[in-house]
């Protein structure tokens, strides 16, 4: 069954953001502990940004030709052992280093999972795919938060890296055993569903031949002339694509500068949010780090919002204005509060 994979990659990416934010969940901690201002604390994460970001473009460009199996545990592994070096290194400087080498790391994940499922899933079940990796994020943050918590709690964050390397290493491990096996059995399923459809479809070809020879000719025909009209409009769009290749590269600058913007809004308030309760609001750094997972459990409930909102505005232009008009109100609202 193609569940199966759904759950493998679901797996792999909901647990390398364990490796990924550990370091925003831990950042008041990390201050204290190596002495170091906002601004070089900060420093590592622009590290991480920008080769998470550069990577995400390469991959996505290259994963074609990857080896999934091979280079997603290659990936897992990194991650694993540059969080295990954060701690196991005494001098700060070096992190943003790490930090950068784990971002262009996990930049593999999401373009060779996506890909995957995509090339190995029934289109039918893309969309339960779809909703199914849209709630990673908020799960391995939710996971990373909790656990951060609990180990500022007690004054011991280096567990939070421990235990992400830990957890990257065994998830890797899972990967490299079960994929061949995930994989056969969900190209096992879409055969089967591709067999079901030519039973089908061959039932619908003889019950057609009967209705010719009932007199059916007309919608036939009917029938042949939509089809033809199809095939007209679809080659017109294709020579306007043709036509206008200028319009394709516009449109990808133009989601390229959205999806940097929102990811610098949702990692900035990930990653601050934390030391700006502890600081400015003297809440403790456990009871601070508590309250962040509330912006993960929101993510849960974002993409089911989007989804529903999707099936009653299918254009998704106009989904996504509304989606950003709506977080630039949200975020108006709260930089308003904090003034006062």
């Amino acid at each position: 069954m193609e569940n199966g994979l759904i759950f493998l990659c679901w797996l792999v990416y909901a647990c390398s953001y364990l490796g990924k934010v550990n370091y925003a969940a831990n950042i008041t901690q990390i201050e204290r502990y190596f002495s170091v201002s906002h601004a070089d604390a900060g420093m590592v994460s622009t590290f991480f940004f920008f080769a998470y970001g550069i990577g995400q473009i390469v991959n996505g460009i290259f994963c074609k030709k990857y080896n999934k199996r091979l280079i997603i545990f290659l990936s897992l592994v990194l991650s694993a052992v540059t969080n295990l070096l954060v701690i196991l290194l005494p001098k700060f400087a070096v992190i943003k280093y790490l930090w950068m080498l784990n971002g262009f790391a996990l930049s593999v994940l999401w373009p060779c999972l996506i890909g995957l499922l995509s090339e190995t899933l029934p289109k039918k079940s893309m969309a339960k795919a779809s909703n199914v990796m849209g709630t990673t994020v908020a799960t391995g943050t939710i996971v990373i938060y909790g656990l951060s918590a609990v180990f500022a709690a007690f004054d011991i964050f280096k567990l939070s890296f421990i235990s992400a390397s830990v957890v990257l290493f065994v998830v890797a491990g899972v990967w490299i055993c079960l994929y061949k096996k995930c994989v056969r059995q969900a190209k096992s399923f879409e055969e089967e569903l591709l067999e079901s459809v030519a039973v089908d479809g061959g039932d619908t070809v003889e019950r057609a031949e009967k209705g010719l020879e009932c007199g059916a000719q007309t919608e036939c025909a009917a029938g042949v002339a939509d089809a033809e009209g199809r095939l007209r409009s679809v080659a017109v769009r294709e020579k306007k694509k043709a036509d206008k290749p200028y319009e394709l590269w516009i449109t990808i600058a133009l989601l390229g500068f959205f999806s940097i913007a929102t990811n610098l809004i949702k990692d900035g308030l990930t990653t601050w949010v934390p030391s700006i309760l502890n600081e400015s609001f003297a809440l403790p750094a456990a009871f601070s780090i508590l309250i962040t997972l509330a912006l993960p459990m929101l993510m849960i409930f974002a993409n089911a919002f989007a989804v529903r909102l999707h099936k009653k505005t299918p254009d998704f232009v106009l989904q996504n204005g509304i989606h950003f008009a709506l977080a630039g109100l949200l975020t108006g609202v709260v930089i308003l509060c904090l003034a006062k």
